[in-house]
């Protein structure tokens, strides 16, 4: 098999940087083996950073895209906890001082201490069905519609350690999800808890040249339903 040859369609486009434990994959293959016989030679021939979790059987006109009927996004970041009462914005030390040698690489090292008190509250603003434009890259947010519903946003806390080390998952899930969406709604909120920005109303306010994107490093494409 040529494999320039084959086309593969993806279940969600991701940047460069970004994971996926959750990506479907469709290709047409000129193959006579059984589904298991087929995902042992497709893991025996991938780098180990790549493997196929099952092999199914499906219709040629299966658009794995376009089917689907929800997608599981999650964002790992390790932050430090801001201290009540002081204005100090970086992590104490760098970054470089939150980090363990057993770090997933799924993970984004944040470089500004947070006030998580208002976490939980600037990810329940952003749910609901809106148009998502301002938090689509700017090539897709002009020629197509943006609303959607966002159906979760939520952060739950992973580990926390003496120091008021913080790493934490946001998962966030909806039907489908812009170019940058998530990585930017990410941005947004972690800019809020650290002070460098207020939005009383994130749906009326302005919000040209305020959005900045997280890092792709601690992204990861979930899970898929269809």
């Amino acid at each position: 098999v040529d494999l320039r040859s084959l086309r593969l369609r993806f279940a969600g486009r991701t940047d460069k940087g970004v994971h996926a434990r959750g990506q479907v994959v469709a290709v047409d293959l000129p193959s006579e083996k059984v589904e298991w016989e087929m995902n042992k030679a497709l893991n025996s021939r991938l780098p180990m950073d790549i493997s196929v979790a099952s092999v199914e059987t499906c219709a040629p006109t299966f658009e794995p895209r376009q089917t689907c009927i929800r997608k599981r996004y999650s964002y790992t970041i390790r932050y430090q906890r801001r201290v009540k009462g002081t204005e100090e914005h970086k992590v104490n030390g760098g970054v470089h001082m939150l980090r363990t040698a057993h770090d997933s690489p799924i993970l984004w090292l944040c470089p500004w201490s947070l006030d998580d008190s208002i976490l939980e509250q600037k990810c329940k603003a952003l749910t609901g069905t809106h148009d998502f434009s301002p938090f689509v890259h700017k090539d897709v947010s002009g020629v197509r519609d943006c609303e959607t519903n966002l159906e979760l946003f939520q952060l739950n806390i992973l580990d926390e350690t003496s120091d008021s080390s913080i790493t934490a998952k946001f998962v966030l899930e909806a039907k489908g999800f812009g170019r940058n969406m998530v990585r930017n709604l990410v941005g947004f909120v972690v800019d809020q808890c650290r002070g460098q920005l207020s939005v009383p109303d994130v749906w009326t306010a302005d919000l040209n040249g305020k959005i900045h994107a997280a890092p792709a490093s601690g992204l990861c494409l979930e899970k898929v339903w269809y």
